[in-house]
């Protein structure tokens, strides 16, 4: 049986992000895989620089040429 939540939103997915010097949490919504390109975008929009490191679940979401 395949069950999925979803948020108030309207979103199945999410990317939950932790600086690890500060410890700062973002969680990044959304309502396609695919929409995980946007996220080193958000990023460097908003701290002008790129993510430096990224750990994973071997999932393969990862494994684009975007990362």
């Amino acid at each position: 049986m395949d069950i999925h939540i979803i948020s108030v939103g309207g979103c199945y997915y999410y990317v939950l992000c932790i600086d690890d010097f500060s410890r700062f949490t973002w969680m990044y919504p959304m309502h396609f895989k695919s929409e995980l390109k946007n996220i080193n975008l958000f990023f460097e929009n908003l701290f002008f620089c790129s993510i430096q490191q990224l750990q994973y679940d071997n999932g393969g979401e990862y494994l684009s040429k975007y990362f």
